[in-house]
C-alpha cells in the first residue's frame, strides 16, 4: 500500500508538511458534476475554466468573429447543433477559474483569446464537454447548468 504524501520539499532544503482535507460535499470530484449522466445529459453547459479559441478571430468582425470561432470549435468537436450561444470575458458561474496564471501555460504555445461560454444545444449532451485549444490541459471545461451549485 502506498503511503500518502506528507511533505513537499523546496530546492533549498526546506520542507512543508501537507495534509489531505477532503471536501465535506465532494461535489467537484463527482462524475455527475461534469457529465450530467444521471439526468441523461443537459442542454445548457457553462465554462468552469475559460475556453482558449482555436484560432484568432478576424478583428473586423468583433464579437461575431468570436462567436463564429466558438461555433466552429463546437462543430469540429462533433457536438450537436447549437440553439443559443453567448460568451463573456468574465466567468458566468460562481467558483469558475477566471484566467489561468501565465506561468502555468505551456511554453512556445500561442496564447489566443480566452472567453467564458454558455452554450445551449438542440438536444441534451452527456459530458464531459471540453472545447478549444488546450482543452487537454484543463482549459475549456464545461459544467452542466442546473448541475451547478450556485
Amino acid at each position: 500500500m502506498e503511503r500518502p504524501l506528507e511533505y513537499l520539499s523546496y530546492g533549498d532544503g526546506r520542507r512543508l508538511r501537507v495534509e489531505f482535507q477532503p471536501s465535506t460535499s465532494g461535489w467537484g470530484v463527482r462524475p455527475e458534476r461534469w457529465t450530467a449522466d444521471q439526468r441523461r445529459g443537459a442542454r445548457t453547459w457553462v465554462t468552469a475554466t475559460p475556453m482558449m479559441l482555436d484560432r484568432y478571430p478576424k478583428r473586423r468582425r468583433g464579437d461575431d468573429g468570436i462567436l463564429k470561432e466558438i461555433q466552429r470549435s463546437l462543430e469540429m468537436a462533433g457536438y450537436p447543433p447549437v440553439q443559443e450561444l453567448e460568451f463573456s470575458p468574465a466567468s458566468m458561474i460562481r467558483g469558475a477559474v477566471h484566467r489561468p496564471r501565465r506561468d502555468t501555460m505551456p511554453l512556445n504555445r500561442p496564447i489566443r483569446p480566452l472567453v467564458h461560454v454558455t452554450v445551449t444545444f438542440e438536444r441534451p449532451v452527456v459530458g464531459p464537454v471540453l472545447l478549444g485549444s488546450m482543452r487537454y490541459l484543463g482549459l475549456g471545461l464545461f459544467a452542466p447548468q442546473g448541475g451547478v451549485r450556485e
